[in-house]
């Protein structure tokens, strides 16, 4: 039978409001769950609300999954995973790099997945997912064809979740660097050893954006593979570049030898 978990007043009113998270300090929870199970919300009378994953060690106690009394199965994900590939595929036509999911955003809370071409890497941040890791896994090699993904599930956050740090290949194999482009830009990234899933994809359209107002020199702080500065490139006389990571740099000039 799946566990149900009361709202307090205060919780009942935030899961109303839309909001995705309810805490720990607004919810009724049965002793024996142990975190990331699929739970019944209810109100203090019992009447059913909706669906989330339940953490016992964070916080942020529930994370919204869906309004209806539905399986949070293979077909949950399918449907959540086609859908979201399916608007990227519509703001970014042609394209194979973007944030595929963003966790809460697209419907799966606490699942990160950005993709690279034939490349996939994911980050899985509570655990609702990690349970699920490989359930989730399975549809991505299905609805995508992936040659290779790569597990990113290292960030600190996951101490709050009670979560160990995991990195390394889950399925198929991956190159030790990957390429990508943001518009005419060429990079390559480290999706093993690289900042969270090897770059920041969830910033390719501030990336392009930040060079249509570029004009004399540029200076871009903290650059990394050289997201902002190669695209400030195209347009200012000069740009400087400062990143405290040697290995950064050693990537950021690689990618600046590309264009």
């Amino acid at each position: 039978m799946q566990p149900s978990v009361s709202l307090s007043p205060k919780g009942l009113a935030r899961w109303k409001a839309g909001h995705p998270w309810i805490y720990q300090s607004d919810i009724s929870a049965p002793k024996h769950l142990l975190g990331g199970e699929v739970v019944r919300v209810t109100d203090v009378r019992g009447a059913f609300l909706g669906q989330a994953f339940y953490s016992r060690e964070s916080k942020i106690s529930l994370r919204w999954l869906s309004w209806n009394d539905r399986p949070v199965d293979e077909a949950f994900f399918r449907e959540r995973i086609i859908a979201a590939d399916a608007l990227r595929k519509e703001l970014f036509p042609g394209e194979t790099t973007y944030r595929l999911i963003h966790g809460e955003a697209d419907g799966i809370p606490g699942l990160v997945v950005d993709r690279y071409g034939d490349y996939l890497s994911l980050q899985l941040l509570v655990p609702g997912t990690e349970k699920r890791k490989e359930l989730i896994a399975d549809v991505l090699e299905s609805v995508l064809e992936p040659k290779g993904i790569m597990n990113r599930s290292d960030p600190g956050v996951r101490a709050l979740e009670g979560l160990a740090p995991e990195k390394g290949v889950l399925r198929g194999s991956v190159p030790p660097t990957v390429p990508y482009r943001e518009g005419p830009i060429e990079f390559r990234a480290d999706l093993l050893n690289g900042q969270k899933t090897g770059a920041f994809l969830d910033q390719r359209e501030n990336h392009l954006m930040a060079a249509q107002y570029t004009q004399g020199e540029a200076l871009d702080c903290f650059s990394y593979l050289g997201g902002f500065a190669l695209q400030l490139a195209r347009r200012a006389s000069r740009v400087t570049a400062v990143e405290i990571s040697e290995a950064a740099c050693t990537n950021l000039n690689a990618n600046a030898q590309l264009n």
